[in-house]
């Protein structure tokens, strides 16, 4: 090996390892950016709550033999820390966001609904918004449903928070969070930080592309 390719060798792995000591400072300052969201800064009492869906999973029904949409851990997390602010009059209204996935029956926000007045919400003080794929799209079509609230505070996982403010801010909407009270377990939370970090990531890059 000459001379000349050991150099070339050298730098490439001088600037690879300059590369990858950027990319963990990122993911790091991310990651704190994640965590530093995760007690939330909601101002309650409120007019309105806005909770983010969440998965929902299909079962199957032995009564009515066929498959059916149940709410998962994380809508039941979000939701029913909604119906407790509720039940304390911290919240006037709840807003259900989230849209049908794949093979989905029902939507997000409708799946969100059902649990709510279950626990008795009072059906007339819920508004569902059906359409949304991602926390950007809930945020955009959310907004003008709050048009009669003169406070609104975002609800869900305390993981997504960061997240929900950065992009609201982006949109010009200064929203306020409120975490979940029950939290997922903590093997589900690294993943959902690390999945948090990416997101933003992509979001801001795209924000810078456009």
């Amino acid at each position: 090996m000459t001379q000349s390719v050991k150099r070339f060798c050298r730098r490439l792995l001088r600037s690879l390892l300059a590369v990858a000591l950027f990319a963990v400072l990122v993911f790091l300052l991310t990651a704190l950016y994640v965590f530093a969201g995760f007690d939330g800064e909601g101002d309650l009492p409120a007019d309105c709550g806005v909770v983010f869906g969440a998965a929902v999973h299909s079962v199957f029904d032995n009564d009515e033999e066929k498959y059916v949409n149940v709410a998962g851990p994380g809508i039941s997390r979000r939701v029913l820390t909604a119906v407790q602010l509720y039940r304390e009059k911290k919240l006037k209204r709840l807003i259900m966001s989230g849209g049908r996935g794949e093979g989905m029956r029902a939507s997000e926000a409708e799946v969100m609904r059902d649990v709510a007045v279950a626990e008795g919400v009072d059906p007339k003080d819920i508004t569902i918004e059906t359409q949304s794929t991602s926390t950007e799209e809930n945020l955009l079509l959310v907004r003008p449903l709050t048009g009669s609230c003169s406070s609104t505070v975002a609800i869900s996982d305390r993981y997504h928070l960061a997240r929900i403010g950065y992009i609201a801010g982006k949109q010009g909407w200064e929203l306020s969070t409120f975490p979940a009270q029950r939290h997922a377990d903590s093997l589900f939370e690294v993943y959902s930080v690390i999945r948090e970090v990416g997101a933003l990531f992509m979001f801001t890059l795209e924000s810078l592309l456009t």
